[in-house]
């Protein structure tokens, strides 16, 4: 059972700042090992704002993305996927006011994945927790609850990269709001997100 502190969210790769949003009151970030992987949630994908547009990464999965399993089960296939999210991560970002002092990091966290999808996307959760809402314990459990879908939001004008270019991109991954904002990422999602 869920407690009024405590909050059950989607795993997903690199998730979007409305994810983030809906945990900055809680005291307790749930994640479910036991929720089965659907693609029409896209949980391997995550959108960036690039010198093109918008540009979805996917993490390939072993057995394709039309299976149902746990997403405990699932396996990152191959390692070409790295180089190439890495890449398209700096060409985004690199002129983004804080990319030298968060890149490191996220760089370690994808270079040295394994291939459990889920061990890989807890770890990009805990890291982002870190640096977007502090304090926040995480606890990974095995038992079957009921995990929130995290619905897109509307999210307060912030300073983007190419916004001159492309105008605001609304909810996109949060590594957009950390790089672009920093340590006033986590005062941005109290002020705007805060019920």
């Amino acid at each position: 059972m869920i407690k009024e502190n405590e909050f059950a969210l989607p795993i997903k790769y690199l998730p979007r700042v409305s994810w983030f949003a809906n945990a900055i009151e809680k005291r307790e970030l749930i994640l479910c090992s036991a929720e089965i992987y659907r693609k029409e949630n896209h949980p391997n994908r995550c959108s960036i704002v690039s010198a093109n547009g918008l540009i979805n990464l996917s993490v390939p999965l072993a057995g394709g993305r039309n299976q149902k399993v746990m997403m405990s089960e699932l396996k990152i296939a191959g390692n070409d996927w790295k180089r190439n999210h890495l890449q398209a991560i700096k060409s985004a970002y690199g002129k983004a006011p804080y990319f030298l002092y968060y890149f490191d990091a996220l760089e370690n966290c994808i270079k040295n994945s394994e291939d459990n999808y889920l061990n890989f996307c807890i770890e990009l959760i805990k890291w982002l927790i870190h640096e977007l809402i502090r304090p926040l314990s995480i606890n990974v459990t095995s038992a079957e609850i009921p995990v929130l879908n995290s619905p897109s939001l509307n999210c307060k004008k912030y300073y983007q990269v190419f916004e001159n270019k492309f105008g605001f991109q609304n909810d996109v991954c949060a590594i957009d709001l950390l790089f672009c904002m920093g340590p006033d990422a986590n005062q941005y999602l109290i002020d705007n997100f805060k019920k």
